[in-house]
């Protein structure tokens, strides 16, 4: 990689991180900034797609996370899943602004602490959030993504029910 320390120089010819900015957020924006060049020198026509996790790098939904490095690679788009948002306690109201930059959506119901949810104990409000990305011009298509994985505990839910119960509330919005 270009901004990697050749081994014959020193530590201090590597550029300081600025007051607050940790190595992690450093790093990203240093490849963020080399996806964009590249994409730049190629020419390159195609869409990028980026899912956040429930990681530090997304621990801000709106405009001064992921809507910043979005801004910083032209043609970037998300597989937009509320869930990962929600579970760390941020509000549907929140996650909102990403979704004229989805290219993707995956639908499950979610709460705080939990990335997918029983039907009933869920916080999502799905048939506002088939609303807004109407309004937004959304035109891709809805994953209904329930998982039975050790993967932040989703080993406990009957997916097929609940894979049922989203078609359905997805039918009742009118989509097919």
């Amino acid at each position: 990689f270009p901004h990697q320390r050749p081994e014959n120089t020193s530590h201090k010819s590597v550029a300081p991180i600025k007051s607050g900015e940790t190595r992690q957020r450093r790093r990203r924006k240093q490849c963020f900034a080399s996806v964009a060049s590249s994409k730049q020198q190629l020419s390159l026509s195609i869409s990028e797609l980026a899912q956040p996790h429930n990681v530090q790098s997304v621990s801000q939904p709106g405009a001064r996370g992921r809507l910043h490095l979005l801004a910083q690679v032209p043609g970037l788009k998300l597989a937009l899943d509320y869930a990962h948002f929600i579970c760390m306690g941020f509000r549907q109201e929140e996650i909102d602004p990403l979704a004229p930059h989805a290219a993707h959506v995956h639908m499950r119901q979610a709460r705080p602490g939990a990335l997918q949810s029983k039907w009933g104990e869920g916080v999502l409000d799905i048939p506002a959030m088939v609303d807004h990305l109407r309004q937004c011009g959304y035109e891709g298509y809805l994953a209904v993504e329930y998982v039975h994985q050790d993967y932040m505990n989703t080993v406990h839910d009957d997916v097929l029910t609940e894979t049922v119960r989203m078609r359905d509330q997805l039918r009742a919005c009118g989509l097919r």
